[in-house]
């Protein structure tokens, strides 16, 4: 019978934030809120190439979330990723502390981060990212000590990687490991400006010359984008308004608006919208005057979000 090959896994060019997930851990109950991008990579080449995480948080918040089955081969390089202190910390986090579920481990008998790294995936080339975290650049350096990988002299500061906007996805009086979701209004845009250091030409890039962590403008070509133009003035009255927005296809993408829920999740309206041309106007109408509304754009890629008063 023929040996199966080895596992290889490679994830490459994504971009996530605010990830607070739940996961179901096999044969055992659910854990909610979570906060770990991957668990258990494999056995065998496992590639991590120019991804873009930013403030993974929660439970037990990491990079990779660890067991006793040591990997080959792995490579996680020219990323831009959050490394938080919650429950472990270091960005790589083992299982259980010390033993494993299969009993004790020599692994476990070292610090989370590049300690653990180190002995669970051996020879890995973990360098060229970018860490920013909710901890302070010591910190940071006790975890990765071995200069190579990128920690900026305030790794809380988000900003420093000069995003276009990341302002209204982050607030720093929160950076912690059990922190609350972000406004489920918040617009970042992750392109990096011309005036990074981190960008292809920049004295912090990528180490294939390009820039460090996600291609955006790759990703927004790959799986479109919403446009969200918006609710003009002249369209609003005291009882009507429209949204306007360009869709990536010509599928339909349904609007939500609600006066009493500004999280659109337990009390709003939906109006059908038939698709057709990119570029659409929704009519929302039964409206209340002077009142302040809240409303979603539901494509499949995108869900953006905004808010109008009528007159």
């Amino acid at each position: 019978m023929q040996t199966p090959p080895p596992k290889r896994f490679l994830f490459q060019n994504n971009l996530a934030w605010d990830i607070r997930q739940s996961y179901f851990a096999p044969g055992g109950p659910q854990n909610p809120g979570a906060g770990w991008l991957f668990e258990a990579i494999g056995s065998e080449d496992a590639t991590v190439l120019h991804n873009t995480v930013f403030f993974n948080h929660g439970r037990a918040s990491a990079l990779a979330y660890l067991f006793d089955q040591k990997t080959e081969g792995v490579k996680i390089k020219d990323n831009i990723f959050f490394v938080s202190a919650g429950s472990g910390g270091g960005g790589i986090r083992q299982e259980s502390g010390s033993a494993f579920f299969s009993g004790p481990n020599a692994c476990g008998q070292v610090p989370s981060g590049q300690a653990f790294a180190d002995c669970a995936m051996p020879g890995n080339d973990i360098s060229n990212n970018l860490f920013f975290s909710d901890s302070h650049k010591a910190t940071v350096q006790s975890w990765w000590s071995n200069g190579k990988n990128y920690i900026p002299d305030d790794p809380t500061d988000q900003k420093a990687a000069k995003w276009f906007n990341v302002s209204s996805a982050w607030d720093s009086s929160i950076a912690t490991s059990y922190t609350p979701y972000a406004s489920p209004f918040a617009k970042p845009d992750f392109h990096l400006r011309s005036d990074s250091q981190f960008i292809s030409g920049g004295t912090v890039r990528a180490s294939d010359g390009s820039s460090l962590g996600a291609d955006i403008d790759a990703l927004e070509a790959a799986q479109g984008k919403v446009t969200l133009i918006g609710v003009g003035n002249a369209s609003v009255t005291i009882s009507s308004a429209t949204v306007t927005f360009v869709a990536p296809d010509k599928q339909g993408c349904p609007v939500d608006f609600s006066s009493t829920d500004p999280s659109l999740i337990s009390n709003f309206t939906r109006v059908a919208d038939a698709g057709g041309s990119t570029v659409r106007n929704v009519p929302l109408t039964s409206l209340s005057p002077h009142t302040t509304y809240y409303y979603r754009v539901n494509c499949a890629v995108q869900q953006p979000t905004g808010l109008f008063r009528t007159k």
